[in-house]
């Protein structure tokens, strides 16, 4: 929540950028989509406050709960990096996210330009992971009840690798 303002302008960007460069027809529902897509990417966190019992999701509950709107706020700023058990902010949901908006973008219809919108969002979240804490782990939560997962450098190249891979499938997607 810290960055939605943030994936709010870039979104809005892009937008304008794709209406005046791209061969794709978008109209301001279309472009619309695209926002609310990468806006409401961090509604997930809502739904975690509810779900998990643990630090720091019971905190965040008890702002809500109390209506303690600045508190919840100004905990989240500080705290957002220990949220991290995001239904949307995880791989699975990035390879399906990527997947359909490969398949999808060309039609430049409005569930097209949603799921856009939700990649969008997803990469400058998963770079700023790797700016900020130098990892995703936070993105390979749901892998931790299966393995015993580390913090590698090497986990980290991969994703890094694939993100690149995601953005110029989605690109060539774009072009073709």
């Amino acid at each position: 929540m810290p960055y939605t303002p943030i994936h709010i302008v870039i979104s809005i960007l892009l937008t304008v950028l794709l209406r005046s460069s791209s061969t794709l027809v978008i109209d301001f529902w279309s472009g619309l989509s695209l926002v609310l897509g990468s806006t409401l990417m961090d509604m997930d966190q809502l739904l975690a406050f509810f779900v998990y019992e643990e630090e720091p999701y019971s905190t965040c509950r008890g702002f809500l709960v109390r209506r303690e709107l600045r508190k919840l706020l100004k905990y989240i700023e500080k705290n957002h990096k220990r949220i991290d058990k995001l239904f949307l902010h995880n791989y699975l949901s990035f390879f399906l996210v990527t997947l359909t908006s490969s398949l999808t973008i060309k039609m430049a219809s409005v569930s097209a330009l949603f799921l856009f919108g939700m990649f969008i969002h997803m990469i400058l979240d998963l770079f700023d992971d790797l700016y900020v804490i130098n990892s995703y782990s936070n993105w390979l939560w749901f892998l931790r009840r299966f393995t015993s997962f580390d913090k590698s450098s090497k986990v980290t190249l991969f994703m890094t690798l694939v993100n690149i891979l995601s953005i110029a499938v989605l690109m060539m997607a774009l072009i073709s």
